[in-house]
């Protein structure tokens, strides 16, 4: 073979093998995408309600009777106020378009923002959803001029408490025998 087939050869099999590099590599991004996307009702209420029932001590501090979790979902709202509708933002992560966890925060004020609920399916756990939910919920808050951002815990929750300590850098404000109060000054 000459040197100018040879060489005809050569780029015709590294132009085909990148083909294929891309292609792969396509498939790979394509194929474990996560996506974080407004909450819709249709498709995502199962699902929420399936971690609330499942989680509900770490979620919620008042008995199912007490509180109504379908009434946030529909309206986002955190009490049966008319004021109240609209005042969540409810964000789900999805991986291929399976449900993975789902974030719920709002403004108390026009510089304080809540996170009022953040839970991973028990087999999405420890793969950083609740961590890039977070991250999402502050970001947007942020977004929206607010400079502080709270939200309570328990102080059994061992695994939100090294979340948001250690890994979103929240600072415990003060603690009694049934929460755990943290606060979080966002910088713009």
């Amino acid at each position: 073979m000459t040197l100018l087939a040879q060489l005809k050869h050569h780029r015709r099999t590294t132009i085909v093998f990148g083909c294929i590099v891309a292609f792969g590599m396509w498939l790979w991004i394509a194929g474990s995408t996560q996506t974080i996307v407004d909450f819709d009702y249709t498709r995502d209420a199962q699902e929420v309600h399936t971690l609330f029932r499942q989680n509900w001590y770490w979620l919620v501090a008042a008995t199912p009777e007490q509180y109504d979790v379908d009434f946030i979902l529909r309206y986002r709202a955190r009490k049966h106020a008319f004021d109240s509708i609209g005042a969540i933002t409810l964000k789900v992560l999805r991986e291929q378009d399976t449900f993975k966890g789902f974030v719920a925060y709002y403004k108390k004020n026009p510089q304080t923002g809540f996170i009022l609920f953040l839970s991973v399916k028990d087999t999405a756990r420890r793969k950083g959803y609740g961590e890039k939910l977070a991250r999402y919920a502050i970001k947007d808050l942020s977004s929206q001029g607010v400079t502080t951002i709270e939200l309570v815990t328990r102080p059994s929750n061992e695994r939100a408490l090294n979340l948001y300590h250690n890994k979103l850098g929240f600072k415990e404000i003060r603690r009694d025998q049934n929460f755990v109060y943290l606060t979080l000054n966002v910088e713009r």
